[in-house]
């Protein structure tokens, strides 16, 4: 981790014109630099620099979409919640960000502020309404984690099963056959809890977890 905060110091220091370099290349890359800053928890200067790259105006259209999803993740990351709402009426009206990044950001701010029965309803109709989006798989199991807090077991059951069966790659996989299980014991179901969490224990994931 160390060596990476160092590479980041040393571009933003190059970005701003505190030095010079011949990793000029590297140095203008703010989606590069707001990555690493993210992942290393440093989520203010992340936001910083997604932000600059947007407003450059030199991001690709694929780049400038990476950033906006960046950018709500580091606004998420600091519980900025107002300025990812800003972001998001902003977006929209001028139809910079498609109605699916919209209703999914919208229902991740509802879910952090405790509102689950709100972001559970605003994404019910997320994955026959976008079957193609990037954000189906985060979007399903969000559903699912907000409607079993919101007490409609059934729907999670629902949402954590169509996860495993649509996106049974996934990096969140054993976490969401846990949720799953959960809610399968909530229902009174032990049995079929239990066929669902067998596959996290026989692939040693369960004391990962």
């Amino acid at each position: 981790m160390r060596t990476r905060v160092l590479i980041l110091l040393l571009i933003l220091a190059v970005a701003n014109g505190r030095g010079q370099t011949s990793v000029t290349a590297v140095a203008v890359d703010p989606l590069a630099a707001g990555r690493i800053a993210l992942e290393d928890g440093f989520a203010a200067m992340a936001e910083k620099s997604f932000k600059d790259g947007l407003a450059s105006g030199t991001l690709s259209e694929a780049a400038a979409s990476a950033a906006r999803h960046y950018l709500m993740e580091s606004l998420l990351a600091q519980r900025k919640f107002d300025a990812m709402l800003a972001l998001l009426a902003g977006w929209s009206t001028t139809g910079v960000v498609p109605f699916d990044f919209d209703v999914y950001w919208r229902a991740t701010v509802l879910h952090e502020q405790s509102q689950y029965g709100e972001a559970a309803e605003l994404l019910l109709p997320f994955s026959e309404t976008w079957p193609k989006s990037r954000l189906g798989a985060p979007a399903l199991r969000l559903l699912g984690q907000a409607s079993l807090k919101s007490g409609n077991v059934q729907s999670a059951v629902e949402a954590f099963k169509s996860f495993v069966e649509k996106y049974p790659q996934s990096d969140d996989a054993s976490l969401n056959r846990l949720d799953w299980g959960k809610a399968l014991i909530l229902q009174q179901e032990p049995k079929q809890a239990i066929g669902v969490l067998q596959p996290i224990m026989l692939d040693g994931d369960a004391g990962h977890l």
